[in-house]
């Protein structure tokens, strides 16, 4: 009996004990992941100030960071590290390269499917693979400029809007307002 309630009293330990270091590392994560979305839009949040070999520099090392977290951990949810360190997850792989933006689509589909990641997210991923391969967007989230912000090639243009509202986004009319000079 005694060897029972010493195991059960170990393993209770050992769980609490593993529950407080999966908190200490979120937040560890969490502070991190703060870091890295503030670093993301250090020079994009000001357009007069926009120094594109700086801001690409610092892609590329939060794309290391974020991929080993995602790899390691997969898509960690809002309520797992917070609203901003999940859309820091999110904001690293879409301004990354072709080649992680593609690896990490599918992860990005799965943790949409699990609520552990947006849809206006997942949108905006799609439709930059697609435009990035030179195919119609899905969603009209990606911009083009010509003589003003236009959008890139939509397929089934007629349909987009129900897509969109499929996705928790506005009407497209109403995402263009936002780029009007």
């Amino acid at each position: 009996m005694f060897k029972i309630f010493f195991c059960f009293i170990f393993l209770t330990v050992l769980l609490f004990s593993c529950i407080s270091n999966t908190e200490k590392n979120h937040n560890t994560l969490k502070q991190t992941l703060h870091k890295i979305y503030k670093n993301d839009q250090l020079y994009r949040a000001n357009a007069s100030n926009y120094k594109q070999q700086l801001q690409t520099n610092i892609d590329i090392e939060n794309t290391k960071i974020v991929s080993k977290i995602i790899d390691s951990l997969g898509w960690l949810s809002s309520e797992e590290i917070g609203d901003t360190a999940n859309w820091a997850l999110f904001l690293v792989i879409q301004h990354s390269n072709k080649a992680t933006m593609e690896k990490y689509l599918p992860i990005l589909k799965k943790a949409v499917e699990k609520n552990k990641a947006s849809k206006k997210d997942l949108a905006l991923l799609i439709d930059r693979v697609e435009m990035l391969n030179n195919r119609p967007q899905i969603y009209g989230t990606q911009l083009i400029f010509e003589t003003k912000f236009e959008p890139f090639k939509i397929l089934d243009k007629e349909n987009v809007n129900k897509r969109r509202t499929e996705m928790g986004m506005e009407p497209l009319e109403i995402y263009l307002k936002q780029f009007e000079q």
